[in-house]
């Protein structure tokens, strides 16, 4: 069975940090894999037609975000397994998770957050330093909540949903299983506090599907 993974959170919560981190670690199949930032990078010094200029960043990663999307769209219609990175701000995620699973694909959910959005923007600032693509700190913010927005949707329609916090360090310490139990590792979660999925998903999901269990 073909399966989609989405790797998502918002701008600076670490999401290249997490795939790097479950291909060594995890025995998982991620089928092609999407990511704009890489894309945006083949397009560096690339000229459009009738245009002496390469593209600017900011129209180098609209571009490269037009491609990710096609892709996505190709890879669904072949049947191919796939993964994506995305901050997941925009409701056209769920429509795309929605039609992976009348496609009978398989969904995942790989979600990284930060406490505090302006952590998020102190790391976009670091990345860009060492070569990384700059985002206005404006739609730091702005993504940063409209991700959450969509996150209990999201993780309610994927057939498993992992949740990341890494306001300190990457931690997995919830998980959403077939059956929409919510699994939360009681001593993990006390120690992060993450003030997101509390507020974002723990105060919305069904009491009765909440279970306290501990990761080794």
């Amino acid at each position: 069975m073909p399966r989609v993974r989405l790797i998502a959170g918002p701008n600076g919560s670490g999401k290249t940090t997490l795939f790097k981190t479950l291909q060594q670690h995890q025995d998982v199949h991620f089928g092609q894999y999407i990511n704009p930032d890489d894309v945006a990078d083949t397009l560096k010094g690339f000229k459009p037609t009738n245009s002496a200029k390469p593209l600017i960043d900011d129209d180098r990663y609209k571009a490269a975000q037009n491609i990710c999307v096609g892709l996505r769209d190709k890879y669904l219609e072949q049947g191919l397994s796939l993964t994506y990175e995305s901050v997941m701000s925009h409701a056209s995620h769920l429509d795309y998770i929605k039609t992976a699973n009348s496609k009978g694909f398989k969904t995942y959910l790989y979600y990284t957050c930060i406490n505090d959005p302006d952590v998020n923007i102190e790391r976009v600032s670091a990345r860009v330093k060492t070569g990384g693509h700059p985002v206005p700190t404006d739609k730091i913010v702005k993504r940063y909540f409209a991700s959450l927005e969509q996150l209990f949707e999201m993780a309610s329609i994927c057939h498993r949903a992992y949740f990341f916090d890494n306001s300190f360090t990457q931690e997995l310490f919830a998980e959403k299983s077939e059956n929409n139990l919510l699994k939360i590792d009681q001593s993990r979660y006390n120690q992060i506090a993450p003030i997101w999925f509390q507020e974002y998903v723990l105060s919305k999901w069904d009491k009765d599907l909440l279970r306290l269990i501990e990761y080794s």
